[in-house]
């Protein structure tokens, strides 16, 4: 007498879902078994078959052990039709083969789960998700170019010797500064620079004509309008990381005018050490804009004489 099937109990099909992972148990079958919309396209195989006249049948095994999990694997359509072949579903797919099919695919899914918890589990690092390296940056020897750009080695000047000092102290506390932001950062330095420079430009003749009483050396910042940057930007995640570094290292604040700006803080206390003065300098001595700089970091160009030039105007 032929036994009645039963159906797989909800319970079961969920841990059959979970140990295989959503995929065919088949080795080397990589196909989902779950669309994205959650649809079922799989098959469930019996290893003895759930009826008597079935593939790999056994009359003696009792309805309620034919749809336990230990007799069932999921496999894709494909698959599960030749399992289930009933002239060569026995012959190519015998009980030891589909057992150590299930057993073998339920033990990858299981050490991959294991692997996952083991990476979660282990304590983050920075390799790979933070730059901690400083940028190179070359450090001024004596400054003497800047200092005479300045007017600070006229010797009537009282306590020139102190300034001049202060100048060099300034100079190397803005290159340990600099050279610590980020690649990402530096980069986004440099580019807020030359959109400040652009304004400069369109307000003058020429950069060469921008003199110093344009920039107002003593400012201790100057300014970019957000729309300018909003405009440009490509990557917009980036961007707020960079900003949120600059910001960190007080290079940057944003603040709320008759238009909202950002304003690129100087990174020096004097007003002899700022992006003004440094822009005028940069331009008049070498002909190099101060975004162009930044990318560089070469403070040897404060110097008497650097990369063989001699700054030699007054």
């Amino acid at each position: 007498m032929a036994v009645n099937r039963l159906p797989v109990r909800v319970t079961t099909m969920r841990r059959l879902l979970l140990l295989s992972g959503g995929i065919c148990a088949m080795p080397e079958c990589k196909k989902r078994l779950v669309e994205p919309s959650g649809g079922w396209i799989g098959t469930i195989a019996h290893i003895i078959a759930a009826e008597d006249d079935g593939p790999r049948a056994d009359r003696e095994m009792p309805p309620e052990k034919r749809r336990a999990f230990e007799n069932l694997l999921l496999l894709c359509a494909n698959h599960g039709r030749l399992v289930d072949d009933n002239e060569t579903g026995e012959r190519d797919f015998p009980v030891a083969r589909l057992h150590e099919i299930k057993r073998a695919h339920e033990q990858r899914i299981d050490d991959l789960v294991a692997t996952m918890r083991k990476y979660e589990a282990r304590a983050p690092t920075a390799k790979g998700v933070i730059d901690v390296s400083h940028r190179k940056a070359s450090a001024s020897t004596d400054a003497a170019a800047y200092i005479n750009y300045l007017g600070l080695n006229d010797p009537d000047i009282d306590e020139a010797d102190q300034l001049i000092a202060k100048v060099h102290a300034e100079l190397e506390a803005s290159r340990h500064q600099l050279s610590r932001l980020s690649a990402l950062a530096l980069g986004i330095l440099a580019a807020l620079l030359a959109l400040w420079e652009g304004t400069l430009v369109s307000s003058a003749n020429s950069q060469r004509d921008v003199g110093r009483d344009v920039f107002d050396p003593g400012a201790p910042y100057v300014s970019v309008p957000y729309a300018s940057v909003r405009n440009r930007q490509i990557k917009k995640g980036e961007l707020a990381s960079a900003v949120s570094e600059l910001q960190r290292a007080g290079l940057l604040r944003e603040r709320e005018s008759r238009e909202d700006e950002y304003d690129i803080m100087s990174p020096w206390s004097t007003e002899w050490c700022t992006w003004r003065t440094y822009t005028d300098y940069l331009w008049q001595a070498h002909g190099i804009a101060v975004s162009a700089w930044v990318a560089t970091l070469d403070y040897t160009l404060f110097d008497a004489v650097s990369g063989g030039r001699a700054a030699t105007w007054t």
